[in-house]
């Protein structure tokens, strides 16, 4: 019984020995030496020569590069003794196709070690086997797209390699964590980021993509097909836009445009080997061998253009035995020395030429890649770079980097449906019938979707031929509509897969009203939407002020109109959706107050907003004054009679005041910019610019303040030189009438201005308009020094056109005046903020509300309520209330705007200036600990900066490209958050 026992164990043992010996022999042997179904493969060496060099170059880095780490995990170092994912990736792919399992799970091992949190996906850069980072402060973290694609397609093939091991799962896993983290969508354009935390629309690497690989990704997950199949269509139109139209040399690093370098995480990228991120440099060298695995693999046309170009370049130019490691775009040359990243790579290019290309270019190649003793002219391949280019180049060159998981079906039944060119439904009617332009039936499946604005299947596969079209019915509405088409083997496994996909609209244009516009001069407007002629025949018009429908305004234009309002006009027609624009109409003109009485007799006319004195006349220009002042009572009149009003000054005056130039050049700086210039507006008037001599660049704030020298009157930013010549600053303050305002700047970046350093003389007077009194503190008077702002440029008067006002005899007309308007609503509101006001409402009353200070009316001009925006200084708020019977007016209600805060966090550690900023705003971390996140959002929430890397002691410049308004900055770090709130100008 025992002996029985002991022969069944060993048997048992032995049954386990095979099991695991089956386990570790991979399905495809080396070498395969297959044949490509596209391209050209080189016959000058057999077979066996061809492997024998692919096995001698692999033997070779291996030994080099190749570390086995303990506990069953490997790794691939460089010189300096770091793994890169990347090496990894490469790795990986060289040990799958070449059938060594131990070695494929031992880098498999070290990349599942050295994952990050976040996403799964491997830091870029490790020191050691034991994963510790290469640069300290978390500088070598997160994945690398390239190393996770090449990992990612390894494991792929290892699950046809071995298919009892995890790596379906596994390949699966990886593909999916890289749509979702190394991905992004630029202008509809599904663009691959250089990592999951690094790169996006401003910021590619077209090296690192990978169409070959998105294609195959699309048969392994299925329900990924049209992600993948899309980012592979994608991945050359950002390519070919980077490429030189006739080298086809691309860029190291690219935005989603094809702009060359990128910006943004771009600009983290230090230069590279043989020239700089807009050079064809060590980067970029590796695109053709990528871009020739989607030729050989699948026959992508874009694929073979790009590919025969650059083949085309080299025979014309330097030649396969002249290629240098580094170019410039245009072919020009950048260094002197070769390996073979470079001309390796080029070597594979030919594959997708011809016959003799790809003999001449792979015989120039192998012949003369050293990796040790006296290199010469030949190529220097003993570095870690090139040393692993070669290798894995070799294996595609040789015919043993196939796609083995998949049939690749002749292009004859993988043919891409062609929906054609998006339908807008506006002025039609349903069904629309949608034609994939393909053959279906036998062993095409043909697949319907709907993905906006929600997703549904339509038709499931089937291999019904009428499946190739669709027709779209009212019930299914707009939207997005996707059409697949898979070509199925005879077992029913799909073999290839073709998308495209179709917008169907029902909105019509936006009518585009344009900018907000000022009545003055003119004093009315015909308003009509500038791309009229995109409107369909059919369309129907309907204007709106304030909220109501203008009765009889039905028409695409509205003219001669004359009234500060919000003005909107929708667009309508069948079958579409209503669109709309607005435009609103501020005034520099007064609010005119017509008049009017049952009988003959004399009519008081007014005006209200001003602030200045204003001319009455008869005529809408020419003639005489009748009276002056901001009411006019007219001669006995019988009938309705018109009449104008001006301000006074007649159309506006100009003149210059104060000291015309620096005399001594005296320079302050620091804390001396606090220094006050006091004046007097002895009228309104604009303060056009003034006039500074700087001494040291930076940025300088000008400001205009209330007699308690804190309320803010005017603010305006500049970035200022230091040649210690004249700058003019554009001011446009408005400044009241008023005494004892104060002007005065501050300063950062270093900025300095001269002042007079003696003979000033005070006061500085442009007759009627502005006195300049002299200086606070006082002793600066005593010693005769003048500070900072010289030649003052002044106006007075807005020059607009003459604003009629109405004096109406009417039966109908009363004599009662409407009640004093009392103004309701709170006293002290925020920066930015939006608040309603009220009057009590009485029948047959118009109110006419103006506000000071930097508010905006929003919405309700004419009524009893209104919707203000307040700014950043004190603003005040008055209503006119008028009817037949005259006019009463408001005590004016004045409003304290409180300044916008930073919340707790690390407030302390940053300091972000100017704000507010009519340019854009800086950053200093010069204090703060570590690593820290940026995000930017606008007053909506929408998130404009997501994720923005910054460090301690750096500087970061953000927001020029921002338009006017309020921004919320947050800064994220281990420490601590904080938000501040920005104003741009």
């Amino acid at each position: 019984m025992k002996k029985k026992f002991t022969l069944l164990l060993l048997c048992l043992v032995s049954v386990f020995q095979i099991q695991v010996m089956m386990a570790q022999t991979p399905t495809y042997v080396y070498p395969q030496n297959r044949s490509y179904p596209y391209g050209f493969q080189q016959n000058v060496k057999s077979k066996t020569e061809a492997s024998a060099i692919a096995d001698s170059w692999y033997n070779d880095w291996k030994s080099r590069w190749v570390e086995t780490c303990g506990s069953g995990v490997s790794r691939v170092k460089d010189g300096d003794g770091k793994t890169y994912s990347e090496g990894i990736g490469y790795g990986m792919l060289l040990a799958v196709y070449r059938g060594d399992k131990t070695l494929f799970d031992g880098l498999w091992q070290f990349y599942k070690n050295n994952v990050n949190n976040d996403h799964g996906l491997m830091h870029w850069c490790r020191a050691n086997c034991g994963g510790a980072e290469c640069f300290g402060g978390g500088g070598s973290n997160n994945g690398a797209t390239d190393g996770d694609l090449d990992a990612a397609m390894a494991l792929v093939i290892a699950s046809c390699q071995w298919p009892s091991g995890p790596y379906s799962n596994d390949a699966k896993s990886l593909i999916t964590k890289i749509k979702n983290y190394e991905f992004t969508t630029c202008n509809g354009l599904t663009v691959q980021k250089a990592g999951d935390w690094f790169g996006g629309c401003n910021c590619t690497n077209p090296s690192y993509f990978s169409p070959g690989y998105y294609r195959a990704f699309a048969q392994f997950v299925p329900e990924q097909s049209s992600f993948w199949l899309k980012a592979a269509d994608d991945s050359y139109t950002v390519l070919l836009a980077s490429a030189h139209p006739t080298t086809g040399l691309i860029p190291a690093w690219s935005d989603a445009n094809g702009g060359l370098g990128g910006s943004g995480d771009c600009e983290l990228r230090a230069e590279d080997g043989g020239g700089s991120r807009s050079d064809y440099q060590f980067d970029a060298a590796r695109a053709p061998w990528r871009i020739a695995i989607d030729y050989l693999w699948w026959g992508t046309p874009n694929a073979k253009s790009w590919l025969t170009k650059l083949t085309g370049w080299v025979k014309s130019g330097p030649g396969i035995s002249g290629i240098k490691a580094g170019y410039k775009r245009d072919g020009t040359q950048n260094v002197d020395y070769r390996n073979s990243a470079f001309t390796g790579a080029f070597a594979l290019a030919a594959m997708a030429s011809s016959q003799d290309d790809a003999n001449s270019f792979f015989n120039w190649w192998t012949a003369n890649s050293v990796s040790s003793g006296n290199v010469g002219s030949r190529l220097d391949d003993a570095p870690y770079f090139q040393n692993s280019l070669r290798t894995i180049y070799a294996l595609l060159a040789t015919g043993n980097m196939w796609y083995p998981c998949g049939n690749v079906p002749p292009p004859s039944s993988c043919k891409k449906p062609n929906l054609g060119a998006d339908i807008s439904m506006c002025g039609s009617s349903f069904p629309v019938t949608l034609q994939s332009k393909t053959n279906g039936g036998g062993n095409i499946r043909f697949t319907w979707k709907k993905t906006s604005p929600s997703a549904v299947t339509l038709v499931t596969s089937s291999s019904n031929a009428a499946d190739a079209n669709y027709s779209v019915t009212a019930a299914n509405g707009a939207g997005t509509y996707v059409v697949v088409r898979d070509s199925v083997d005879n077992t029913g496994k799909v073999v290839c897969t073709q998308t495209d996909e179709i917008v169907i609209s029902a909105t019509l244009q936006t009518p585009a009203l344009g900018a907000d516009k000022v009545l003055c001069n003119p004093a009315s407007y015909n308003l009509t939407p500038s791309n009229l002629s995109s409107f369909p025949s059919g369309t129907t018009w309907q204007w709106q002020k304030n909220g109501v429908n203008i009765n009889g305004a039905t028409s695409s234009t509205l003219s001669n109109v004359n009234e500060v309002g919000t003005y909107k006009l929708t667009a309508s027609i069948s079958g579409c959706n209503s669109t709309s624009d607005e435009i609103k109409l501020t005034s520099s003109l007064p609010t005119p107050v017509n008049g009017c009485r049952s009988s003959a007799g004399t009519v008081t006319l007014s005006v209200s907003g001003g602030t200045a004195p204003y001319s009455w006349y008869s005529s809408s220009s020419g003639g005489s004054a009748l009276s002056t002042g901001n009411t006019y009572t007219t001669p006995s009149i019988s009938s309705t009679t018109t009449y104008y009003v001006q301000d006074a000054s007649g159309g506006g005056t100009k003149g210059n005041v104060g000291p015309v130039n620096n005399t001594i050049g005296t320079v302050w700086d620091g804390n001396d910019y606090a220094y006050k210039l006091k004046f007097d507006a002895l009228s309104a008037f604009t303060l056009n610019s003034v006039t500074v001599y700087p001494n040291a660049a930076g940025t300088l704030t000008v400001r205009v303040l209330k007699s308690d020298k804190t309320t803010v009157v005017a603010s305006k930013s500049f970035t200022i030189s230091g040649s210690g010549g004249s700058q003019v600053l554009d001011l446009g303050f408005s400044i009241p009438q008023g005494t004892d305002y104060y002007m005065d700047g501050t300063v950062s970046g270093g900025a300095k201005l001269h002042m007079n350093g003696g003979g000033a003389t005070y006061p500085y007077t442009l007759s009627g308009v502005v006195s300049i009194k002299g200086t606070d503190p006082d002793w600066i008077v005593g010693n005769g020094w003048y500070l900072y702002y010289y030649n003052w440029n002044v106006s007075v008067g807005n020059g607009c056109a003459r604003l009629p006002v109405v004096a109406t005899i009417n039966a109908s007309c009363t004599s009662t005046p409407p009640v004093q308007p009392q103004i309701s609503g709170p006293d002290n509101v925020g920066q930015g903020e939006t608040v309603t006001y009220t009057v009590t409402q009485i029948q047959g009353v118009t109110y006419n509300w103006s506000v000071s200070g930097g508010a905006q009316i929003l919405s309700g001009q004419g009524t009893n309520s209104v919707v203000i925006k307040f700014g950043n200084d004190d603003a005040s708020i008055s209503v006119v209330a008028s009817n037949t019977g005259g006019t009463s007016v408001s005590p004016a209600k004045l409003i304290d705007v409180r300044p916008a805060g930073i919340n707790d966090g690390q407030a302390g550690s940053i300091k972000i200036y100017p704000n507010p900023s009519n340019h854009e705003f800086l950053m200093d971390l010069s204090t703060l600990q570590g690593e820290a996140i940026v995000k930017v959002y606008d007053l909506n929430s929408n998130l404009l900066v997501d994720q923005k890397e910054v460090l301690s002691s750096s500087q970061v410049a953000f927001g020029a490209d921002y338009p006017a308004g309020f921004y919320i900055i947050e800064l994220i770090t281990d420490k601590g958050n904080f938000r501040c709130k920005l104003v741009k100008q």
